[in-house]
């Protein structure tokens, strides 16, 4: 009997003590909740962390200070003995702390994200060092808020020739103008594409030539390119020369400047 009167005692001070909390939070606007992207540091140098981590802010909000205080209040409850009481409580915690779940109607309420988002809007096929380049934006805070951006499917990810282009997810491009503007953005796959268009018979040991690059490496791009179905080999005796795919001539004629921005 006088272990759970004591047990009571200890939770009605434990009540008391939030609701005073409460009352003194109505009269604090905000708080301040930031969240950070940790990523490992290879250094083992004075001064670092044991574990050696290294933490980024990401993004900073406010929220009302009631609902930072009612959080731990939830916290404070979770360590009581009454588990139904708290479990009735945690069902409302991510509610009550002001936590806000990402979607794709808010995802674009973060200035970062916006900011990268416009940019891939503007410079389709563009990668993640010149995002990070144009933006300012580290790589690692980067690649947090790119991946929000592909999990609510804002942007899309196309990977060619070992390189990871982004694009505007439900945009106005096809797969084939998708395809194109990437390769349109490597140096070689571009003068080549360009070289064939002129529309002469040309093989291998003739782009190598005009484009100052061996030979080997003008290989290694045609058949990445032709995997592309974006120019097929014709036999000419010796020779394989090359064209353009008929569905792709007047695409890459069109092509406007900022396919071309690398």
């Amino acid at each position: 009997m006088e272990q759970k009167t004591t047990t009571s005692i200890l939770s009605l001070t434990k009540a008391g003590s939030l609701l005073l909390l409460f009352i003194v939070a109505l009269h604090t606007p905000v708080a301040l909740a930031a969240e950070y992207y940790v990523t490992p540091s290879q250094s083992d140098g004075v001064g670092m962390s044991a574990t050696g981590e290294r933490g980024q802010e990401v993004e900073l909000i406010e929220i009302p200070y009631w609902r930072f205080v009612l959080l731990i209040g939830v916290a404070q409850i979770s360590s009581s003995p009454e588990f139904i009481l708290t479990f009735k409580y945690l069902r409302f915690a991510p509610v009550l702390g002001g936590v806000r779940r990402i979607n794709r109607s808010n995802v674009l309420n973060n200035s970062s994200r916006d900011t990268i988002f416009n940019i891939i809007r503007s410079v389709p096929g563009i990668h993640l060092n010149r995002i990070s380049k144009d933006t300012g934006i580290n790589l690692g805070t980067l690649r947090h808020h790119i991946d929000i951006l592909e999990n609510e499917k804002v942007i899309m990810a196309q990977r060619i020739n070992g390189k990871v282009r982004f694009f505007m997810n439900g945009s106005a491009y096809s797969d084939k103008e998708k395809t194109l503007i990437s390769l349109l953005k490597n140096d070689i796959d571009r003068k080549i594409i360009y070289e064939i268009l002129k529309g002469h018979p040309i093989n291998n040991n003739s782009l190598a030539e005009k484009l100052g690059v061996c030979a080997s490496t003008v290989s290694w791009h045609l058949k990445h390119i032709r995997e592309k179905e974006i120019i097929e080999m014709n036999k000419d005796g010796k020779n394989n020369n090359y064209n353009i795919c008929p569905d792709y001539y007047h695409l890459i004629e069109d092509a406007s400047d900022n396919w071309l921005e690398v």
